[in-house]
């Protein structure tokens, strides 16, 4: 009994052993395996990583790819854009050049027409007590705002002259700092005045014949030579030559003052372009010889005609511009369309005083003593 107990006890103790080398050889198997299944799965572990990390390089370079094609998409649209805009530009200049060519075309053909040969105008009622030596010729009718409407007194004279078939000659003398603020200083106050002044006596002449001097001295003296006083000569022109058939003349001095040719870009800057040509010698005194030859310098320069100033020109310059003693009357006053030389005129009127020198009266007066001098010196 007791040996079987002992062999019972022997085989326990074996079972218990045998169950523990099981036991821990199943472990190293189970270990083993681990690794081994680890070993198998690490590879693919590594690959699928690879991939994140290439599929992520991938979508960045794409991104990447794409904000460039954006980026060039954008930078195409802003040059496509700018040569639109380009173009929409250089078609709004040519379309400018062209109408800018129509207007100077129409501008062309809008040009002060010659006067016609007949008789200039006797204002009758403003030679009341002048001596019939000067009270029977033409003068000019001198405007500048001094005498009221001055529309209707345009309208006035010029009707008065087409009721007998006769031209009127009239001088417009309001432009700003006139005379540069010397004897016959005054004129408009600015320019928007000067203008619509302008625009009264173009509405007083209408539809209708007449000859107009523009601005005695106005081009002559070099201080008050600006853009605006040029702007508004050439705005006189263009009112005159577009809404009236008068016969214009921008004044250009005298043969004594300023050069030929640099009177002639003076005129050129003042519109001479769409006025009937150019008045010389007004109120001075040089002989009609040396003004035609002036006048025929001048008009080769720039093909336009001319009318001279023959009222106190008989005797030529004295030693002063200011009343010089000693003158005469020129020429009587007479359109004779001769080559450039339109006319003889008397526009400043003869016996009128130059100012406050010499022992004249203020300018513009009538002064009998002078008057009769220059009578009695006449060369007709």
């Amino acid at each position: 009994m007791a040996k079987n107990k002992r062999s019972i006890k022997q085989f326990v103790s074996q079972k218990k052993v045998l169950v523990a080398a099981v036991i821990f050889v199943s472990a190293i198997i189970s270990s083993i395996g681990f690794m081994y299944v680890n070993a198998l799965l690490q590879p693919e572990y590594k690959e699928s990583t690879k991939t994140e990390t290439s599929s992520d390089e991938t979508m960045a370079a794409t991104e990447s790819a794409k904000q460039a094609a954006e980026k060039e998409a954008a930078v195409a649209k802003a040059t496509e854009q700018k040569k639109q805009e380009a173009a929409t530009q250089e078609e709004a200049k040519v379309a400018a050049a062209t109408e800018a060519s129509k207007s100077l075309q129409s501008v062309s053909r809008a040009v002060s027409p010659a006067p016609k040969p007949k008789g200039l105008y006797v204002d009758a009622a403003s030679k009341t007590g002048q001596p019939s030596e000067i009270g029977s010729q033409a003068t000019s009718v001198w405007l500048g705002n001094w005498s009221g409407n001055e529309r209707q007194n345009v309208n006035d004279t010029v009707s008065k002259a087409a009721a007998q078939g006769k031209v009127a000659s009239f001088v417009m003398y309001y432009i700003q700092n006139r005379d540069c603020g010397d004897w016959s200083q005054g004129g408009a106050s600015n320019s928007a005045a000067y203008q619509a002044w302008v625009r009264e006596v173009a509405a007083g002449i209408g539809n209708r014949e007449a000859i107009v001097i523009v601005e005695p001295d106005a081009l002559g003296h070099d201080n008050c030579l600006t853009d605006q006083r040029y702007a508004d000569l050439s705005y006189a022109v263009s009112t005159l030559a577009t809404q009236t058939r008068a016969s214009v003349y921008l004044d250009a001095g005298n043969s004594n003052w300023v050069s030929a040719s640099t009177m002639a870009s003076r005129l050129s800057k003042a519109n001479i372009a769409q006025a009937r040509g150019f008045a010389l010698n007004v109120s001075n005194y040089q002989t009609t010889e040396n003004s035609i030859r002036y006048g025929e310098q001048m008009s080769s320069k720039t093909g336009k005609s001319y009318v001279i100033d023959t009222s106190r020109n008989g005797q030529g310059p004295g030693s002063d511009w200011c009343n010089p003693r000693g003158r005469g009357l020129g020429k009587k006053p007479a359109i004779v369309l001769s080559g450039k030389l339109d006319a003889y005129l008397w526009v400043k009127v003869p016996g009128e005083s130059d100012g406050n020198c010499n022992g004249g009266p203020s300018a513009g007066t009538w002064w009998e003593d002078y008057a009769q001098e220059l009578i009695r010196n006449a060369v007709y």
